[in-house]
């Protein structure tokens, strides 16, 4: 059986939790092949044995795609042409945005739950694999890059990674929020890396080990070592869940409710409380739309509700997310055993 699965659009996270549906697929039929067509910036994600389900990786030129939920029309769109006959369609592209559209922000539905609906498939965690090579990259790493700066290692301290920055700029946090909470980790004791995957280095922020534009296998290395990952609603959120590393997401503008349920056991989420003061018409969680409150302003200045989120309550609840975990046998504890002797 031949199956043409489409995705002509991107997003760390929107990928990582489209593993589940490609492994479901794979299930549900036995010996099948699948054929994905996706942006090609993303090949090394999908590819490399990361989902573990995908066949044939088939790229799409941004400017020349389809538009969502489009018909596959071959004669329109000729990358759709590979000269196979396919057995069966999924469509990704895009349920998930057609329910945040009809429903105006209301979401009552996370997206992995929308895209296996749409395969027809149960949905399940998705889970993303390391190749041995990518492995050995993360001991490597860790030897020569954290394990000379931790000064006096042990099970107490903690690799703390975060991404301050969603591509989505309604997601973000506050720059000062982001510096106080590091401080307060490093302040513990307990290692800092800090990713800048998105808009680029942070300058005059508190001094942290910085990885910047990591390709993905070695950015799923470096979350595969982590005791900890903090940042907004981001692909790196989801990543770490495809990971099983513990990961606290900082969310306003979309439900940390609903997106965290598909991480259970390791996905956490703070968000705003109900004293939270809010501009007229605020809803959260708008998703960016205007009808839950979303203004110009939201856009310029940062949502409102995410200024109110304060780096103690962060911190608080990411050192008892480390204590609930403390104990497990996570890769930064079991490399430093080995690198000290």
């Amino acid at each position: 059986m031949l199956i043409r699965v489409l995705r002509e659009a991107g997003g760390l996270g929107d990928l990582i939790r489209i593993f589940a549906v490609l492994q479901a697929l794979k299930e549900k039929y036995p010996g099948s092949k699948i054929h994905l067509f996706c942006l090609s910036h993303y090949q090394e994600l999908m590819m490399n044995g990361h989902c573990g389900a995908i066949d044939l990786f088939i790229s799409v030129p941004h400017d020349l795609r389809r538009d969502r939920m489009s018909p596959i029309d071959e004669d329109q769109h000729r990358y759709l042409r590979t000269g196979c006959t396919y057995d069966l369609d999924i469509d990704l592209y895009c349920p998930a945005w057609v329910h945040e559209r009809e429903t105006r922000g209301a979401v009552t539905r996370e997206r992995t739950e929308l895209w296996a609906t749409a395969a027809g498939v149960p949905t399940r965690r998705p889970i993303m694999y390391l190749s041995d090579e990518e492995r050995t990259w993360a001991r490597s790493w860790f030897e020569a890059i954290l394990f000379p700066a931790w000064d006096g290692c042990g099970d107490s301290k903690k690799l703390i990674v975060i991404q301050p920055r969603s591509t989505a700029s309604i997601r973000n946090w506050m720059e000062e929020h982001w510096c106080e909470l590091i401080l307060k980790f490093t302040q513990e004791g307990h290692a800092v890396v800090l990713l800048d995957n998105c808009t680029g280095p942070s300058h005059g922020w508190p001094s942290t080990l910085r990885e910047i534009n990591r390709p993905f296998g070695q950015l799923a290395s470096i979350v595969s070592m982590a005791d900890l990952v903090i940042s907004p609603d981001s692909g790196v959120y989801h990543l770490a869940g495809a990971l099983r590393v513990p990961a606290l997401g900082i969310f306003h503008s979309t439900s940390g409710t609903i997106i965290s349920s598909i991480w259970e056991g390791t996905g956490y989420a703070i968000t705003p409380n109900g004293k939270s003061i809010r501009h007229d018409g605020c809803q959260d969680p708008c998703y960016g739309f205007s009808q839950r409150g979303r203004t110009r302003k939201c856009n310029s200045d940062g949502c409102v509700l995410a200024h109110q989120i304060m780096p103690g309550d962060v911190f608080r609840k990411g050192m008892e997310i480390l204590n609930e975990h403390d104990g497990i046998d996570r890769g930064c504890q079991r490399l430093s055993a080995e690198a000290v002797h």
